[in-house]
């Protein structure tokens, strides 16, 4: 039987839906070789990728839960990557967004932007988020470009890490 995931075409890019609903779906009804096959995954790395983050990223925390977006070209098909909020505080309409493109030859050439532009949406604008923090690398010059293009504004230094925060009142919609 076929899997429809709902799915967000962009110019390049197909964006497959993962979330906890679907990945108990995924596991319950199908092999892992067939998974593999509908995820997109072009290698064995593709696929252990996958069930390390997902199948075992099941929270029992009724008030968190995830929404992520594998990243798909859409030319070939296959899996480059994610795109999502990882931690998703339902009551607190607060979502931590997470995001990689794993295959290294796809990257510089502006599919993140591509995708976070539809993921940050989603969250304004269809889960009814108020607030949308991320964590980076400090030496991740990349990432730390990528989040204030989308107009993130980098909180106080807490730790080891870089924090960027957008409040929905912040959130333009437009075109970065």
């Amino acid at each position: 039987m076929p899997f429809d995931f709902p799915e967000i075409r962009t110019f390049r890019l197909l964006l497959r839906e993962v979330n906890p609903s679907i990945v108990r779906q995924l596991f319950g009804q199908y092999p892992d070789a067939e998974i593999s096959r509908l995820l997109g995954c072009r290698t064995g790395a593709d696929w252990d990728f996958f069930e390390q983050r997902y199948r075992h990223f099941e929270t029992f925390d009724k008030k968190l839960s995830y929404r992520n977006w594998l990243l798909i070209d859409a030319r070939d098909g296959g899996l480059i990557g994610d795109c999502g909020f990882h931690n998703w505080w339902i009551g607190q309409h607060k979502a931590e967004l997470g995001y990689g493109i794993w295959d290294a030859a796809y990257r510089g050439k502006g599919l993140m932007a591509e995708a976070m532009q539809e993921v940050i949406r989603i969250g304004f604008e269809t889960m009814g988020l108020l607030q949308m923090e991320a964590f980076v690398n400090p030496q991740n010059e990349v990432s730390v470009y990528l989040l204030q293009k989308f107009g993130f504004k980098e909180e106080p230094k807490m730790s080891d890490t870089r924090t960027f925060a957008l409040l929905r009142q912040d959130y333009t919609g437009a075109n970065p």
